[in-house]
């Protein structure tokens, strides 16, 4: 055609200095001479630099591990998703893919999703050669499909001291020796003044509070502080776990009812009331007074006396509806046992006096 060409012959291979390089790899192409550009490749075959890549998809794989205090990533291997029957093929005869890098890192506790972006992937074939140029790399892009790396606290066993009361809506502060720290490490810690932990209970409800090791402290009613002795919160790296050290044989020894809650016991009673009848009277006394209790402070009872009485003679004066309110508003009701004490409501005549 008149173009100037050459055939040149060659290796497929990267070099790093000072390093020797096993070829394999032979291969041939043609060059064609470009004013102003010079000896140009023109690959007119389909196995050299510019063969069809083999397309190929991976993540980052998940990883979970407890606190150390050190920096954590994704891990170096990759997971090849749906792979092709070409790629699975490769894998079965000992290529590896890997990251040079990877996106997203954790220190405490907690959860992140990882990934890798496609030219820090690196692929190997079975004798550790780097053959990432014979591949076309994508990376997963929908977020869920992605790696998690997970940092799980550091997970400390604690006893506490069975505890029983009547309602008063207030939580209960477990402060040492309220409880037993199972750990050797951690009440050395404790013990030493080094950490200062502090265990509350929050929910004032009647109940019978049942712990499970499945349940660990830090959610639901039960939170946890734990504290340096310059006062920082270091909290988020523990994880703390109820155990019953103290079981019977036979006995589950991460379950036990470590809480229980009575009711309050209060009584109303309705006021009693004494008159003279003349002709059309009704006789009406809504009022009352609690003759136990008190009610815990901050709540208030509504309560509805209804009775009342149209001839001369008595009749009691009892108490409909009784129904206590915390400091919200919210019914509070169910965690008293309530007795209702009636009065007396008396219609006399002059003769009668």
């Amino acid at each position: 055609l008149g173009i100037p060409a050459r055939y040149v012959e060659g290796y497929l291979v990267e070099t790093k200095a000072n390093e020797s390089t096993d070829v394999k790899d032979a291969h041939a192409w043609v060059e064609v001479f470009v004013e102003g550009c010079g000896w140009v490749q023109i690959e007119v075959t389909p196995i050299g630099p510019n063969q069809e890549a083999i397309d190929i998809v991976v993540k980052t794989q998940d990883k979970s591990v407890q606190y150390d205090g050190k920096e954590h990533f994704a891990p170096e291997n990759l997971e090849v998703v749906e792979p092709s029957d070409e790629v699975k093929n490769l894998i079965s005869l000992g290529y590896t893919v890997k990251a040079i890098e990877t996106v997203g890192s954790l220190i405490y506790p907690g959860e992140i999703r990882t990934t890798v972006l496609p030219q820090n992937v690196r692929i190997y074939d079975e004798d550790g050669k780097d053959v990432t140029y014979k591949f076309n790399i994508e990376t997963v892009s929908d977020e869920d499909e992605k790696g998690l790396l997970t940092v799980e606290p550091i997970l400390i066993d604690i006893y506490l001291h069975p505890y029983s009361k009547s309602y008063d809506g207030k939580p209960i502060d477990y402060q040492n020796p309220d409880y037993s720290i199972i750990d050797p490490d951690f009440k050395t810690l404790v013990d030493s003044g080094e950490l200062l932990l502090s265990i509350t209970f929050s929910c004032p409800e009647i109940n019978i509070y049942t712990i499970s090791a499945n349940d660990a402290l830090g959610s639901g009613y039960f939170t946890f502080t734990i504290t340096d002795k310059e006062g920082n919160d270091c909290s988020n790296i523990y994880a703390l776990r109820i155990v019953n050290k103290y079981a019977d044989k036979g006995e589950d020894p991460l379950v036990y009812t470590v809480i229980e809650i009575s009711k309050r016991e209060i009584e109303i009673t309705a006021v009693s009331e004494e008159r003279h009848y003349n002709e059309g009277d009704i006789l009406r006394n809504p009022n009352y007074f609690i003759t136990t209790g008190p009610l815990v402070e901050g709540h208030y009872e509504e309560v509805t006396i209804t009775s009342e009485l149209d001839h001369v003679g008595t009749t009691l004066n009892e108490i409909e509806t009784c129904v206590i309110y915390d400091a919200n508003g919210v019914d509070v009701t169910k965690n008293y046992a309530i007795a209702r004490i009636p009065g007396i409501l008396s219609f006399v005549t002059e003769n009668e006096d």
